[in-house]
């Protein structure tokens, strides 16, 4: 399919953001720019790493098979982020439940604004909290980051998506010293971004890949060992989408074990609770059959 008749396609598709990305797009192919270009001039909508990667593939006569490429990788990414919400739905489901569910004798005791206020108490700053981070993405991001229990795992994924993409950049023909260069701009964290800096200008010191990738922080043994066991048998890009891959489903199981453990967490305290409310209101009875004898 033509890339003006696959855009017009898209500009009159059900969801409106894609259209409208899409119509952007098409205004600029229809004033003679490459694909490349007309992603490139807007950042908003396409990374800087895809347009590079496209028009990489432009030039190689490849952008079918870049664009097919580049769909597959996002594509696992979304799946994979949707896996780990779905995951999260139920310890949600659970907090909310208990929040509800463990004072509600309050409410039989009478003490219905003490229930509501409970409520009031708990849900709106958390609603409050979701709406600042959903409107602050970049810097809650970048806090989730320092958490002890999230910092390794979110770390470990930011570092997969950054050596998928370089080797996406590679399989499309960008050299290796730009690619880290574009790769660095995209990382997530910015502990990886230096350490992708770093890589680049170990590289224009005369070391190989392999090498200059060791210092990236958090790089396991087994990934750095698939990357030079590649770069030797001339398969430098698949080696690093290989080991991007792994790293990224290895970040979402570790953040699968967090979310089973806040859920016990959660069982752990909602017990905990009804056992206390039980023993109080056991001892307040005992302690009334005691009065009247």
């Amino acid at each position: 399919m033509p890339i003006l008749e696959a855009h017009a396609l898209l500009e009159g598709g059900p969801d409106r953001q894609v259209g409208e990305a899409a119509g952007r797009i098409l205004r600029r192919l229809q004033k003679g720019a490459a694909l490349g270009e007309a992603m490139a001039a807007t950042p908003a909508d396409f990374p800087r790493a895809h347009s590079a990667l496209v028009t990489a593939a432009e030039k190689a006569g490849a952008v079918p098979a870049a664009l097919g490429r580049l769909r597959d990788e996002v594509d696992r990414r979304i799946a994979a982020w949707r896996t780990l919400a779905a995951r999260s739905a139920y310890p949600v489901f659970l907090l909310v439940l208990a929040t509800l569910l463990i004072p509600l004798y309050l409410f039989f005791q009478g003490k219905t604004g003490t229930y509501l206020a409970i409520q009031a108490a708990v849900f709106l700053p958390a609603a409050g909290a979701a709406a600042l981070a959903y409107r602050f993405r970049g810097p809650a991001a970048r806090a989730a980051r320092s958490l002890p229990l999230l910092s390794a795992a979110l770390k470990q994924a930011a570092l997969g998506e950054s050596l998928s993409l370089l080797g996406l950049l590679v399989e499309a023909g960008i050299g290796v010293r730009e690619a880290l260069g574009i790769t660095a701009e995209a990382a997530r964290d910015p502990e990886l971004a230096g350490g992708l800096r770093q890589a680049a200008r170990s590289l224009d010191a005369g070391r190989n890949l392999a090498e200059a990738l060791s210092g990236l922080p958090g790089l396991p043994r087994v990934a750095h060992g698939t990357i030079a066991s590649g770069e030797q048998a001339g398969a430098m890009d698949r080696a690093l989408q290989s080991a991007g891959a792994a790293l990224s489903e290895s970040a979402n199981r570790r953040l699968g074990r967090l979310l089973i453990g806040l859920t016990g967490g959660i069982y752990a305290v909602a017990a905990l609770t009804v056992v206390i409310i039980y023993v109080r209101v056991m001892l307040e009875y005992f302690g009334r059959f005691s009065a009247v004898q």
